[in-house]
């Protein structure tokens, strides 16, 4: 009976671990540029580490103040901290399958072979949002990717809510791949 009740017990606590809380999901259909709940949204299950990797945005991730032209973020020493740490689990963190409706969930490894076998597909690599500030700002990789290879928009940017919508903030990395 006690092995009934622990493999119970086991299999609850797996379900919760592995779904999405609802800030983080709506944050996530906010930034997602979905034609409708009829296409299917494919993704892959975590940002390749490499992508944390030595990048030039990593300094400014580094600094507590973030300039993109005009736009400017000043992080408190607890901000700056907790992004810092956080910044470094993401590379970890792996979506959960049937995380959106109508969706696929890809291996990050397979992710040139699938592209290349359908030109039409597009494929998004999000990083886990770092929220701060009663969760009304999140900074994010966010990459987009079409067109039979390795094309798209790459970004890591702040995101800020207003009027209950998630809008394009500040940019701490733009590129393309």
């Amino acid at each position: 009976m006690k092995v009934i009740i622990s493999i119970i017990l086991l299999l609850v606590f797996n379900s919760l671990y592995c779904q999405v809380d609802s800030t983080t999901y709506q944050f996530l259909i906010d930034i997602i540029n979905r034609k409708s709940d009829t296409t299917v949204l494919i993704y892959t299950e975590k940002i390749h580490p490499e992508m944390f990797d030595n990048k030039p945005y990593l300094k400014k991730i580094t600094k507590s103040e973030i300039v993109d032209e005009k736009k400017l973020i000043k992080l408190n020493q607890r901000e700056y901290k907790y992004i810092k740490e956080q910044w470094g689990q993401l590379k970890n963190h792996e979506w959960p399958a049937n995380l959106f409706i109508n969706s696929l969930r890809i291996k990050t490894d397979s992710l040139a072979e699938f592209l290349h076998q359908d030109r039409s597909r597009v494929v998004y690599l999000i990083s886990k949002p770092i929220f701060i500030r009663n969760n009304s700002i999140a900074l994010v990789h966010y990459s987009r990717l079409c067109c039979g290879g390795i094309y798209g928009p790459d970004e890591v940017i702040f995101y800020k809510k207003e009027n209950d919508r998630w809008k394009k903030w500040v940019f701490v990395s733009q590129g393309a791949f």
